[in-house]
């Protein structure tokens, strides 16, 4: 169980590496109340460059699924 975890953990950092490299995410941070030492932490998710990278991953795989399929084919007839 502790292995799952770590690997989802692994994951979702390594998701969320990609995304602010990718340009997904981005993070500030504003000054909040003076009085009681606090800053807000703010998340910005791009969805229109999100949706336009996993459609671009998702046409690579249909590319590669089909090449992969023809040369399985061609195997099969030799």
């Amino acid at each position: 169980m502790k292995s799952i975890v770590r690997l989802l953990i692994v994951v979702v950092i390594c998701l969320v590496g990609i995304g602010i490299w990718r340009g997904w995410f981005s993070f500030s941070k504003s000054s909040g109340d003076a009085e009681e030492d606090k800053i807000n932490v703010s998340v910005s998710v791009d969805e229109n460059k999100l949706k336009e990278d996993v459609g671009k991953a998702e046409k690579k795989v249909a590319e590669e699924v089909k090449r992969l399929a023809g040369k399985a084919k061609a195997q099969e007839t030799k």
